[in-house]
């Protein structure tokens, strides 16, 4: 198939998808992007924006920007450009540092249902398999990149992922379209160079379809990893609680390995990436080898792992909600709490039921920190939340990260370890709150970069 009708049957696939933002370099994959998109909308009405994000590594950014801005003036496309100045070059090395401002800079400037676009070709998808090799990558780093990911709060799509280079190179001639190259792509240095130039060479002179053969072994590794996913999340859920946390006493007969594959899946769905084999092999060490052992802990960046009562517990590390009351004004919908602790809903499941229906002019809030004494079920004798805390044995560092319900001004529970007593024959219809760690993350503040200046043309 020609990357003409490629374009044609990947938006037809996808009809809902009217706006699009082509992440623009200057260098021939892009610029053969923009093209293929350009001659698109000629025919069908689709919304095109192009993005250029200057990092101010190489000589040619301030010419490779201009080249790009000239080529969307011809072609009567909005164009803009962004220049940043990297950080934390030292922390995650110069590819990554780049990659992870770009993407953060796509985020801040897509605009409501636009479809990011990169020139991703099936060059760069072996590269990155080889990569992942390198990296020691399970069946999810091996199976790469895709053609279309979720990404924020839309997609990005890689259209010519499954075209060499050569065939890209070959429509750029044949349209006349004029590019400018980057020096660093021949740097050795880089990881990524050193594959595209040193490595993959040896082999296509050997095998010359082994990169196409590369490819068709990605989506064979795509595809097994689909079905692997789907069976290991119908095994996870026999050993979750109402809250998804891992019940250890179930848990700590599977064997290792089968272990290891659904803690990975598990954190995963507490919506952290990125997890590195020690960890699972240090909570396998800690938790289930002496699962009955309740005081052990393991704190990873801004995570803290923990056991109560043969239930495994992934949260976040205790965090500053002083004075934070949330007014839950809509409780048929779901409420977002603060600093990423997740969110609250109500479930109407009697079998797990404990709280008492609210009344019609009654306003649940939700606080973190507070003072005076209280009833708790199963005790007649007053006691503070610091003492609440201490009988069920929960760590310091989580006390202030769970969420209290309150009615008004009455104290009606924390959720997910006690509730207060109330009058059971008045009350006909009770609830449950369910506390989901899994939401959306919030705009992180920490940023990779610092936006230097930006430009438009519209």
């Amino acid at each position: 198939m020609s990357l003409k009708n490629l374009i044609k049957k990947l938006l037809k696939k996808h009809k809902r998808f009217k706006k699009f933002l082509i992440a623009l370099s200057g260098g021939v994959d892009s610029i053969v992007l923009l093209n293929q998109f350009f001659l698109y909308k000629k025919k069908k009405n689709i919304q095109i924006r192009a993005i250029y994000i200057d990092h101010n590594l190489t000589n040619i950014s301030k010419t490779q920007k201009k080249h790009c801005k000239k080529i969307c003036k011809n072609y009567k496309i909005y164009f803009f450009s962004i220049s940043i100045i990297l950080k934390n070059i030292k922390k995650y090395g110069l590819e990554a540092s780049a990659r992870l401002a770009r993407y953060d800079v796509f985020k801040k400037f897509l605009k409501k249902k636009e479809i990011l676009v990169t020139a991703h070709h099936l060059n760069d998808q072996c590269e990155t398999f080889f990569l992942a090799l390198k990296r020691k990558s399970g069946i999810t780093g091996l199976s790469s990149m895709k053609i279309l990911i979720p990404f924020f709060h839309t997609f990005l799509m890689r259209p010519f992922l499954q075209y060499l280079k050569k065939d890209i190179l070959k429509i750029a001639l044949k349209n006349k379209l004029s590019w400018i190259e980057d020096e660093t792509n021949q740097n050795i240095k880089y990881e990524r160079n050193f594959i595209r130039h040193k490595i993959l060479p040896i082999f296509q002179n050997k095998w010359s379809y082994f990169l196409k053969n590369c490819y068709i072994s990605i989506k064979i590794l795509e595809k097994e990893r689909k079905i692997l996913l789907m069976l290991l999340q119908k095994k996870l859920k026999k050993y979750l609680d109402i809250n998804k946390n891992l019940n250890l006493n179930l848990f700590s007969q599977l064997k290792s390995n089968f272990q290891n594959s659904l803690l990975r899946l598990w954190i995963l769905e507490k919506k952290h990436k990125n997890i590195p084999f020690f960890l699972i092999q240090n909570i396998q060490e800690k938790f289930l080898k002496n699962y009955n052992l309740l005081q052990k802990k393991i704190i990873y960046k801004n995570f803290l792992i923990y056991n109560k009562k043969n239930i495994l517990i992934f949260t976040k590390k205790n965090i500053c909600v002083k004075n934070i009351i949330l007014l839950w004004k809509k409780p048929y919908k779901k409420i977002l709490l603060p600093y990423d602790l997740g969110g609250l809903y109500i479930s109407y499941n009697q079998k797990y039921s404990f709280f008492p229906y609210p009344s019609k002019n009654t306003v649940i809030n939700i606080r973190f920190i507070i003072n005076g004494k209280f009833y708790v079920s199963g005790n007649n004798k007053k006691k503070t939340i610091q003492d609440i805390w201490q009988d069920y044995k929960i760590p310091i560092e989580l006390r202030h990260n769970i969420p209290l319900i309150f009615y008004n001004q009455n104290l009606i529970g924390g959720i997910g370890v006690f509730y207060c007593p109330y009058d059971q024959k008045k009350i006909k219809k009770k609830i449950s709150f369910i506390w989901s760690t899994s939401t959306i993350k919030k705009k992180n503040n920490n940023k990779n970069y610092h936006i230097q200046s930006i430009s438009y043309n519209p």
